[in-house]
């Protein structure tokens, strides 16, 4: 546990979920303007810190807001609606969109022959939002997202799952999960019949290589095969064009579990398609950690057009809006490391006698007022200080680990525009053409071009593009 906190101690409070965080092997070579997208990771958050000594990182300067950067997951208004809010044929599609879920986040119930939630918890709590800050209250469960495109095979991100036993999102520890929703505003689908449970065969195809955030090298996707067929779900259906028939402009929209909250579909009149690279494309699709894996459609067709791989980094925003201290003390042992402790009267920063100078002029330098005792002082933190999820600083550190209710208020960061960074999206592969079988929509188109083609009627050039761009022909000859 104490080496789990000493990587993720910065922000407890306002834990973003650890995006820029490694620790089981996916690529290390993040640009700074992205984020893996998916909340893959694993939460923690304030009550894993109570009473326990807490390592925190020696001080440094917050890493500077690169130019032009633009810290939002929000574009515009937020277009992630709940399950119950929209029209039926949006459900339907989300119907047949998967949660990802750790085995230990679930378990069966034998009373009820139901599976129950073990690690319920709130975007509040895991994300630190304040009380009327978007999400606010909302329950979180998964850690990623999938979509149905064949009886047994869910789509999704290549980071969201792994073939290696040691990775904490190994195939076998993960339960592939329907029905995880709202009903209505704050009712919940928080148990599940053995029907909407399902364990992971193999993966059938997996990638997960290249620089993330390059749209021509990066890939990023994963075809899982269940243990068993999904009975009374609609596979969805995928766009078979290798992203040959993408256009920036095009309208998009995803579905998927943001941050781990019950299942939420995005306006399909809201969001389209900047930028088309090799392998992917970026978009101003409302997304949070929890999103990767998730499909996207395209508006028009309703058809998967790609899988939510990233998004910007900085997704949350917090700000010091009421005037609160620490108190530190200097400690004379050479061993002593730089650290937060709970003692009698509250939590306590010790810090090494051979470093005060150094970290006491590191926080003076970003607005801290420091008060100097006899072996310590108080740390007083600046009022409208703010700074986001990923950047990680001593003062920030500091702020997210003690800041009580009302000290800091956390919320998600909205942008009224794209301006240049977005949602990142994979594209269809060939491989995941081959590996996805017709669904009985895609059969169904196939056998009406064909049946009109063998009676000897005129085929409209724009119907005969649809039945090359669905392959129809590389599965039965007419």
């Amino acid at each position: 546990m104490k080496n789990k906190l000493a990587v993720l101690a910065f922000l407890a409070c306002a834990v973003s979920a650890g995006l820029l965080l490694f620790p089981d092997g996916r690529p290390g070579d993040v640009p700074g303007d992205l984020r893996d997208a998916p909340s893959d990771f694993g939460y923690f958050d304030r009550a894993d810190i109570e009473d326990m000594d807490v390592p925190v990182p020696a001080a440094a300067q917050a890493e500077p807001v690169r130019s032009g950067y633009q810290p939002v997951a929000i574009y515009g208004d937020n277009t992630l609606d709940d399950y119950y809010k929209v029209d039926k044929s949006l459900q339907e599609l989300a119907d047949s969109v998967v949660a990802l879920m750790d085995k230990s986040a679930i378990a069966y119930d034998e009373a009820s022959g139901t599976y129950k939630p073990l690690k319920l918890s709130t975007v509040d709590r895991r994300m630190g939002l304040s009380s009327g800050a978007e999400f606010s209250g909302q329950k979180t469960l998964s850690f990623c997202s999938g979509a149905l495109v064949s009886r047994d095979l869910v789509l999704t991100a290549g980071h969201c799952i792994n073939n290696d036993p040691s990775h904490a999102h190994y195939f076998n520890k993960v339960y592939v999960v329907f029905g995880w929703r709202q009903t209505g505003r704050g009712e919940y689908d928080q148990t599940f019949s053995p029907d909407q449970v399902y364990e992971v065969e193999r993966l059938l195809a997996h990638k997960l290589d290249g620089s993330i955030g390059n749209m021509d090298t990066y890939r990023d996707y994963a075809l899982i095969s269940l243990k068993r067929p999904v009975p009374g779900r609609s596979p969805l259906t995928i766009e078979r064009s290798h992203g040959e028939g993408l256009r920036e402009g095009a309208y998009v929209f995803a579905s998927g579990y943001p941050m781990g909250m019950s299942v939420k579909v995005t306006d399909p009149g809201d969001a389209t398609i900047r930028e088309i690279g090799r392998n992917g494309y970026a978009t101003d699709l409302d997304a949070f950690g929890g999103s990767s894996g998730g499909p996207v459609f395209d508006s028009v067709s309703r058809r998967i057009c790609g899988v939510v791989i990233t998004a910007n980094a900085r997704q949350f925003k917090y700000t010091v809006r009421r005037e609160f201290s620490l108190r530190y003390r200097e400690d004379a042992d050479p061993s002593a490391t730089l650290k937060l402790v709970r003692e009698e009267g509250g939590k306590v920063l010790v810090v090494p006698q051979g470093d005060l100078e150094t970290v006491t002029n590191s926080l003076r330098s970003v607005g801290c007022g420091i008060t100097a005792e006899r072996g310590g002082g108080m740390i007083a933190f600046p009022l409208g200080y703010s700074f986001y999820n990923n950047q990680e600083s001593l003062l920030n550190e500091l702020i997210s680990l003690t800041g009580a209710e009302g000290d800091v208020y956390g919320e998600p960061v909205q942008l009224p525009a794209y301006e240049g960074i977005g949602t990142g999206v994979q594209k269809i592969s060939a491989e995941l053409e081959v590996f996805t079988p017709f669904t009985a929509e895609e059969n169904r188109m196939c056998e009406r071009i064909r049946s009109r083609m063998r009676n000897g009627m005129t085929i409209d050039p724009a119907f005969m593009q649809l039945y090359k761009d669905a392959k129809c022909d590389s599965r039965r000859m007419i």
